[in-house]
């Protein structure tokens, strides 16, 4: 009876591990995966500016174009 006792105390401190390790694993990669998309939003972000950016300068240097044609 003792030996049946201990082997469920055994397997619930498993199951207790086992759940202990599949959560920090989930923590983990959802850790990782926001991460990885606060990374790429700010590089899309970057990317729209430098886009702005660029055609900002071109606008300005067409318009200066325009004023030195007429």
């Amino acid at each position: 009876m003792e030996t049946l006792k201990n082997e469920n105390t055994e397997r619930d401190e498993e199951d207790i591990n086992l759940n202990k390790k599949i959560n920090d694993e989930f923590n983990r990669l959802f850790v990782l995966v926001n991460n990885e998309k606060k990374a790429r939003e700010e590089t899309e972000e970057a990317f729209l500016d430098m886009l702005r950016s660029v055609i900002n300068k071109m606008k300005i240097e067409l318009e200066n174009e325009k004023k030195e044609r007429y």
